[in-house]
């Protein structure tokens, strides 16, 4: 009803399951039929809109009656949340800030600090917002698999904390604390050059062990160890994202 025709019209495929919710809408899976790129689908729950004045007006009823004070904040706080009711006006701004921190050398292939999604301006309308689909994890689980790979190097795991992760996390901090303020992005930097030439040492005894004794029959080869095996620079990465959202509030 959005488009005025076939939901098949536009998309190729869409996926019906949806890969992510929030409070006004959910996010689903699509093709584009027209050249075939991968995008999201953001739709808002129908009626959404009306079920949020309506709470808001009973609100601010009772704001009248019980405590006026605070009916001018309800009323700003009301007019701030309707703009999130209108996804052409939250597309026109995805697309400015993308542009504008490419122009700034922040956003755009991998060599950049970030990759901001591209929308689909003439796709988007008041209830759906249509985007490149951009793949990867969530920062909270990558920072989870980067800890337990670091535990698992210094020959810790949650098995050996009783299953406690909050013991696992103390244990984790601790190896790494480095002053009072926890290590600077140089200091992770400077940790990771060190376990990275180990890294290195390791594999060169694996890849010579490996072209000799290991080509007997029945014997084990040796594993190599890649890049993943070292840990993120997570000072580093509160710095870029520090930089990342001053240029986007700018």
């Amino acid at each position: 009803s959005e488009y005025g025709c076939d939901l098949h019209d536009v998309f190729e495929t869409f996926e019906e399951t949806p890969i992510g919710a929030a409070s006004i809408g959910q996010v689903h899976r699509a093709t584009l039929k027209r050249d075939g790129s991968r995008v999201v689908v953001k739709v808002m729950y129908p009626g959404v809109e009306n079920t949020f004045r309506g709470d808001v007006r009973t609100i601010k009823m009772f704001c009248e009656v019980a405590q006026p004070v605070h009916v001018a904040p309800l009323i700003e706080i009301e007019k701030q949340f309707m703009t999130e009711f209108d996804y052409v006006l939250e597309s026109q701004q995805l697309d400015k800030v993308r542009k504008n921190m490419m122009a700034a050398d922040i956003a755009g292939d991998a060599s950049k600090l970030c990759a901001i999604p591209k929308p689909h301006l003439d796709l988007c309308t008041k209830r759906i917002l249509v985007m490149d689909e951009l793949n990867g994890n969530k920062l909270v689980t990558e920072l989870k698999n980067d800890m337990n790979r670091q535990m698992e190097r210094m020959n810790h795991s949650l098995e050996k904390f009783g299953g406690d992760e909050e013991e696992m996390q103390k244990s984790f901090t601790k190896e790494f604390a480095l002053g009072e303020n926890g290590p600077t992005s140089e200091q992770y930097e400077t940790l990771i050059k060190l376990l990275d030439a180990k890294r290195r040492a390791v594999n060169a005894y694996a890849a010579l062990y490996n072209y000799s004794v290991g080509l007997i029959p029945g014997t084990k080869r040796k594993e190599y160890q890649g890049m993943s095996s070292l840990p993120i620079n997570h000072a580093k990465l509160i710095d870029d994202l520090l930089h990342i959202h001053g240029h986007q509030v700018l």
